[in-house]
């Protein structure tokens, strides 16, 4: 047998009969065949009134919080792991460092300037007494 939801719309009582018409039991109303629920509710079963709305309302702003506070510990968390391994970097580097001497120091610095122009810039070739772009004497 085919059963169909009814219901009143003067004090909301519903119950589930044949096809037919139907008199409230409770205020004596004419009853009728019930809206069915979708898939968020509403229709005349749940009863929503609208308040899906306001479900998806709060679910999209709690989701935006949260999925905001997950990305301010994500760029927290990089900095953190950037520094760390900044840092690293930096010491490994650190140690292969060579010390040398004064002279050491002066021999690099004299042949750093003989190998480019002191005027112009101009990449000299070694050996050469005059730059081949301004002709200043080296």
């Amino acid at each position: 047998m085919v059963y169909r939801s009814y219901i009143c719309d003067d004090c909301g009582f519903s119950s589930e009969e044949t096809p037919g018409v139907y008199k409230c039991p409770e205020c004596g109303s004419k009853m009728r065949i019930a809206q069915p629920s979708g898939a968020f509710g509403g229709g005349d079963r749940t009863r929503s009134d609208g308040k899906i709305y306001a479900y998806i309302f709060f679910f999209i702003i709690v989701g935006s919080i949260l999925i905001g506070l997950l990305n301010i510990i994500g760029v927290i968390l990089f900095i953190i792991l950037f520094y760390f391994f900044r840092k690293a970097l930096n010491d490994s580097m650190r140690d292969k460092a060579i010390l040398i001497s004064e002279t050491e120091n002066k021999a690099l610095d004299t042949n750093i300037d003989s190998v480019y122009c002191s005027d112009c810039g101009q990449k000299l070739v070694t050996g050469a007494k005059f730059c081949p772009n301004c002709g200043k004497k080296i």
